[in-house]
């Protein structure tokens, strides 16, 4: 093969040709196009660059809002808030975002109760675990290991520095960077570099491999010792040794993060992979689904199973994680009922159980519906707006 030329041709006009004179690109700036004779063989894919589910925050299963948090848990799906003491916190699912950038979504952090005096063993930080069989082209662990690029848009009602890390959960190895907020109230782009690391290859599996964290406040046992700028093993002192942002130390405190996009490679970060919602949404209940909410809601048909006792089987609109899986419920006094026919309903005050769990399908039963006729197809619906059945196969 030889080499490409760069051949003017006529004005305005630009081509590259190999040395048998047929032209690869030519550039038109008349018409404001670029032609490609042969094929585009990109050195990153166009799609699928991205390795984060929900970097837009456009999927909130859970719900928009959940006041009072004082433990980790996830709010918006794939992201979870990794809190020990440091007080208490609301987390939404918020409006304000870049919007010039193409998001309407941000998941939103509010200190609702400050401790500006941490315990050491304090903790607060957000994290985006990803399974080590969607992380091997990184291939981690060799001598060829890739270096990656993240990218996400974050705000902040207070200046200073938070922590950024790739927390390798597989070898126990952490690499991170210091990220200044520059201007309060104000929406700012960052952009980070990680190298590939040679040592500790990532399981080809189903498990939680790498970490993604934003640490925004902690006490003394993560801070005491320096910014993990290469990749080391992992040491507690390190984890938020750059982070000086002191979130928790005020009530009037917020941080927003969206446009979070994880790609290969280390040159620059590639515009935002906007994915539509129903793509996201599936992505995300692989970890997590939540078949309906609202009263009347149908969940589906089940059958009296025994006297006293109904099974519904919960189809999955996607392959979950694992059969792992857990059940997650509000069922309280009244929420669900069951219907026999037009005229035959009784309500469903137990708790629902698991009784046969895949990663297709999860068989569930309960109690308390001894009007019914054993045998009897049954209808299940939701009697209460905050009632819900969820099934969880989270990282």
């Amino acid at each position: 093969m030889g080499d490409l030329i760069i051949k003017p041709a006529d004005e305005g006009h630009l081509k590259l040709q190999n040395d048998a004179g047929t032209t690869a690109i030519e550039i038109k700036d008349d018409e404001n196009a670029v032609y490609i004779s042969g094929d585009l063989v990109p050195s990153t894919p166009l799609s699928h660059r991205n390795m984060i589910i929900n970097g837009a925050m456009q999927v909130a299963q859970r719900g928009t809002g959940f006041s009072a948090v004082t433990a980790t848990g996830y709010q918006i799906d794939r992201f979870e808030t990794t809190l020990q003491g440091l007080g208490a916190y609301t987390i939404t699912q918020n409006t304000t975002a870049p919007t010039s950038e193409g998001f309407t979504q941000s998941y939103k952090i509010d200190c609702t109760s400050a401790d500006a005096s941490p315990s050491a063993t304090d903790f607060l930080f957000i994290s985006h675990k990803i399974e080590g069989q969607n992380l091997q082209h990184l291939r981690k662990g060799t001598s060829d290991a890739k270096s990656v690029t993240l990218s996400f848009w974050c705000r902040c009602t207070k200046t200073g520095n938070i922590q950024v890390n790739l927390n390798d959960w597989d070898n126990t190895r952490i690499i991170g960077q210091a990220v200044t907020i520059s201007s309060a109230d104000t929406w700012e782009k960052k952009t980070l570099t990680f190298a590939g690391d040679t040592s500790g290859v990532l399981g080809n599996d189903n498990g939680a491999s790498l970490v993604l964290e934003w640490w925004l406040d902690k006490g003394s046992n993560f801070s005491g010792g320096a910014v993990p700028t290469s990749w080391e093993a992992l040491s507690s002192a390190d984890r938020a040794a750059g982070c000086t942002l002191a979130f928790g130390d005020n009530a009037a405190n917020d941080f927003y993060i969206t446009g979070v996009q994880l790609e290969l490679g280390s040159v620059v970060a590639t515009p935002f992979e906007h994915r539509s919602y129903a793509d996201e949404l599936r992505r995300c209940q692989r970890y997590y689904y939540k078949p309906e909410t609202g009263t009347n809601a149908y969940l589906g048909k089940g059958h009296m199973y025994a006297s006293g006792t109904i099974r519904l089987l919960v189809p999955h609109p996607v392959t979950m994680r694992t059969t792992s899986t857990t059940l997650e419920q509000d069922y309280g006094s009244q929420h669900f009922y069951g219907i026999e026919t037009s005229s035959t309903a009784t309500y469903v005050d137990a708790n629902w159980a698991v009784q046969l769990q895949g990663t297709n399908a999860t068989l569930i039963s309960t109690g308390s519906a001894s009007t019914m006729t054993v045998g009897r197809g049954i209808d299940v619906k939701l009697s209460e707006s905050t009632a819900y059945i969820a099934i969880s196969a989270e990282l």
